[in-house]
């Protein structure tokens, strides 16, 4: 691949950021004055180098305003009276396939054109060397910019297609073979569509939660279920009937609750500090004191010998005085909440969350029995019947006090992650398989993890990808040849480098070797007859 630099005053002919942003195919043309003089000849001469697949740098001077890759080859078109070279349309003739044929009876008062599709639009000073209409680009530090900022370009590309395909059917699977991933992939669309910065931020963001599959998985932990109760005083315990970790996602995005709770209870700490309060547990009604510690928090002391404090946070007060939801301490909790709600008048109300978009994540989804875990919500998760329109019963519907129906939310997003090779992506149910749009991840677009975020490469990148490569070449290049019984499930993904790899040196892509890569081709190979030939084949690859 070689990089040319092309010099452009700007005019209409130039693409706009909208153009360059979509990555859609663009035609830079240009005009070569009728002459044989040496800087025409060596414009030409260039344009005759260029190739498919080169990078194209186009701006003034030493300005990098556009890169493109090149799709086709450099071409002399003939102007018309309705097409050419400042044709709002950018309509040409059809083009010469020889750029050669310019030195032969052809009018150089027509126009040149490279077909590229245009990567990266900007302005950045890269003190180039070159001068003229045309020049290759040959500074290390130049093409180590430029390769940044397609690097940048490519994975953004795919994040994009990818949040674009969910945000139109709502659910989608990324499959792919191990270690390419995945999940990774999934948390970076989860922070586009809810608009934070960092992991942490996703993290910490109510608009977003995470759960793994597992065989044990069930109905009760995803949707709702039985839950045994805290001990009371007496030891006694009891059940009660505890929304899954999905149903309550669906809840917070379905309505949120205000009120003037930091109100109230701010006028509740202040009578706690300057009166003495006798509270009582509700159930055994035993006597206990509040203190007020410097968090503004509270601590229940029992009336008793030991008196032992207990911290009772707001946040806890809160969950129970918004949300009759006990988190700890049941007794004081309930005690305390109880007292406010009766002494304090809470003013709250529903707001719905349609303007927010949120994601749920669904690692290793088909480790899970499906049909178990989902329900009735086959139904509800179709995305044709999200909202109310999918209103359904739950298993414990009748549990409710007014039998209330379940439905998910149209802003809700669900993205599933699962790997080819699992014994269980079998057995996963067809009928769910049919609700979600399929997007492979595959071993050669992980390698764009090999990237820093700012499009640097990390310094084993070359070898690793050359490593890479070789192997999964040998695992399965095409249905000619490959190694029997595998097939691109089995290729190995960036991941296995990239969390083991620290400098590149030897003793690093060697240890990696022994430690991590035979011993997973050793499991893939299990029971077949070649074992030991087909793994020298591999270590051979690896190492060559």
């Amino acid at each position: 691949m070689n990089y040319f630099r092309i010099n452009t005053e700007g005019g209409e002919h130039n693409p706009d950021s909208n153009i360059v942003e979509a990555g859609y195919p663009f035609i830079w043309g240009g005009r070569i004055s009728n002459s044989e003089s040496p800087a025409t000849t060596s414009v030409l001469n260039q344009l005759s180098d260029i190739n498919i697949g080169d990078i194209i740098v186009a701006g003034r001077s030493s300005c990098m305003k556009f890169i493109g890759e090149v799709i086709l080859k450099p071409r002399f078109v003939k102007c018309t009276e309705n097409s050419g070279y400042n044709d709002d349309n950018y309509y040409f003739e059809e083009a010469e396939d020889n750029i050669e044929s310019l030195f032969q009876d052809k009018d150089f008062e027509d126009v040149i054109v490279v077909p590229v599709k245009w990567l990266w639009f900007g302005e950045e000073n890269t003190n180039s060397q070159g001068q003229g209409t045309m020049c290759r680009i040959r500074q290390e530090d130049i093409i180590n910019s430029i390769n940044q900022k397609i690097n940048k370009y490519n994975n953004n590309k795919m994040e994009t297609q990818i949040t674009n395909l969910l945000l139109a059917n709502h659910n989608i699977i990324l499959t792919g073979a191990p270690g390419t991933g995945k999940t990774f992939l999934a948390k970076k669309i989860a922070k586009k569509i809810i608009e934070v910065k960092t992991i942490e931020d996703l993290e910490k963001s109510e608009q977003y939660d995470f759960v793994q599959f597992h065989p044990s998985y069930d109905y009760t932990d995803f949707v709702e279920g039985l839950r045994p109760t805290e001990p009371d005083e007496n030891g006694n315990i009891g059940f009660e009937l505890k929304n899954g970790i999905f149903k309550e996602f669906c809840k917070k995005a379905s309505v949120r609750k205000t009120s003037n709770f930091d109100d109230i209870y701010g006028q509740f700490i202040e009578e706690v500090s300057q009166n003495s309060i006798d509270f009582e547990t509700p159930i055994q009604k035993r006597k206990f004191n509040v203190k007020i510690g410097k968090m503004k928090g509270c601590w229940a002391i029992p009336q008793t010998e030991k008196a032992t404090e207990m911290s009772i946070t707001k946040e806890m007060i809160r969950a129970y005085v918004e949300n009759g939801e006990i988190k700890d301490w049941k007794p004081y909790t309930t005690g305390i909440g109880d007292y406010i709600k009766g002494k304090y008048k809470l003013d709250s109300k529903e707001i719905t969350n349609k303007d927010k978009k949120y994601v749920f994540i669904i690692d290793e989804i088909n480790r899970g029995e499906i049909s178990k875990i989902f329900g009735e919500l086959f139904f509800s998760i179709d995305p044709s019947y999200r909202g109310i329109k999918g209103k359904t019963k739950t298993q414990y519907s009748n549990m409710h006090p007014d039998e209330e129906k379940f439905y998910i939310p149209e802003n809700v997003y669900i993205i599933g992650t699962m790997n080819d090779i699992d014994r269980s992506v079998e057995s996963f149910d067809f009928a769910m398989r049919r609700r979600f749009t399929w997007k492979e991840i595959t071993a050669k677009y992980s390698q764009k993890m090999f990237d820093k975020e700012d499009g640097t490469a990390e310094i084993w990148k070359t070898e690793a990808v050359k490593k890479m490569n070789a192997i999964n070449e040998v695992i399965y290049k095409d249905k000619e040849n490959h190694i029997e019984g595998l097939n691109a499930s089995y290729h190995i993904g960036s991941a296995y480098f990239k969390n083991y790899l620290s400098k590149g040196d030897d003793d690093d892509f060697k240890n990696l070797w022994e430690l991590r890569i035979e011993p997973l081709l050793k499991e893939y190979l299990r029971g077949m007859p070649n074992i030991e030939e087909d793994l020298e084949v591999l270590q051979e690859a690896y190492f060559s």
